[in-house]
Parts: structure tokens; sequence; C-alpha cells
């Protein structure tokens, strides 16, 4: 709730011409003001071609017309951790971005139709990649599909190709497809859920809907 609330207060403030850190800044004043005990991690702000780093730190750049930009953030509450990500874009987004955009949702939406209890995590991971894949975009996905995450903010299960883990039932893990293309930018959608029998139930409630600024 915390992120949630954050994220979209952010959304009302961005605007061309700021930077990655005035973004930081916004967004981690905003957790606090919603009380939370502190950031999680290192917060991600990457913009434009910086977006091709999975784990852009913020700098000095200013938000340009054109550019995705990769939020991604978490609060720490009563000791757990939370994590999301959101890309948002700046001014109209051409066709082909959005493109992009909606390849990488569908990979996240249906990796998470493959995270059901008893099956393997690496299976999700691999949904994910499949659908990239069909979209040419597959070999710009170059980290695993998400994280178990609690009172670490790294945990298991363990959700990549490599992985033995298999789902349980109140595992809390993230699922965050993305991709990085050099040059150009990346995207990356990520959601926090917790596994229950009937599947896994978002814990973040932000719209995954492409927003432009």
């Amino acid at each position: 709730r915390i992120m949630d609330a954050a994220f979209k207060n952010i959304t009302g403030a961005m605007k061309k011409g700021m930077t990655e850190r005035d973004l930081q800044e916004i967004l981690e004043i905003e957790m606090l003001k919603q009380k939370s005990e502190g950031v999680a991690f290192d917060t991600i702000v990457a913009s434009g071609p910086r977006g091709a780093f999975a784990h852009g730190k913020p700098s000095d750049r200013k938000l340009k017309d054109g550019d995705f930009v990769v939020l991604d953030f978490g609060a720490r509450f009563n000791g757990y951790n939370s994590d999301m990500t959101r890309t948002i874009h700046v001014g109209e987004c051409d066709s082909e971005s959005r493109k992009k955009y909606n390849a990488v949702l569908e990979a996240q939406e249906k990796a998470l139709e493959a995270c059901v209890v008893g099956s393997r995590a690496s299976n999700a991971d691999r949904v994910a990649r499949d659908v990239l894949r069909g979209y040419g975009l597959e070999k710009y996905f170059t980290h695993g599909l998400g994280h178990g995450v609690g009172l670490e903010v790294h945990e298991s299960p363990r959700l990549a190709h490599v992985s033995d883990d298999k789902f349980k039932s109140g595992m809390v893990f993230t699922v965050e497809p993305g991709i990085y293309i050099e040059g150009w930018g990346g995207i990356r959608i990520e959601d926090t859920v917790v596994l229950t029998h009937d599947g896994p139930e978002r814990l973040t409630k932000t719209p995954k809907k492409l927003i432009c600024i």
C-alpha cells in the first residue's frame, strides 16, 4: 500500500526536464509520508538509453520526450521489504515502443499464470521467455524472472531457468520480466505476489497499463 500510494503521487509530479535524482528524492519522500521505515534497497531510476542498465542508479540526466523511465523501488515496514517496478513513457509513445511495452506486459501476465502451487519456478521463467521470443525480444531479457521477498529483499524461491525451487502456497515473490536494449533503453514490469492455491494474488495493486506523461 505504501508503494502504491507513493507511485500514484509521483506520476502526478513527473514532468519533462526533471532529473532521475529528482524522481528518486520525490519517490522516497512519498514513501516516508506513507509511513515507510525506509527504502528496502537502493531506488532505481533509469531513463532513456540508461534504461538498458537493469540496475541503473539515478543520475543527473534529465527526462526527455521519447524516454522510457524505469522506476524500481521498495518500502520497508515492520521489518519486511517490498519490491515493485513500473515503466513510464515521457511524451507520445510511438507504435514500436508501445509494442515492446505490451510484449513485456504480456510476458509478465503469462508468467503470473504459470505460478502454480507444485510447479517449478523455472517453468514460469520459461513462459516469460517464450512470450518475448515470439516478439524477437528474448535475447534482451538478461536476468531471472523474480525472487522471494520478505525479511530480506532477495529470498527463496528463485524464479530462473536454473532454479530447482517448487512453488508452495504462502510464498511471497516478485515476477519481473524486462528487456534492456543498448543505445535504446529498457522496460521492466514487476509485481510482488503471494501464492495461494487459487494462484498468485498481487500485493502491488498499481495498474500496469502504459502511462505517458
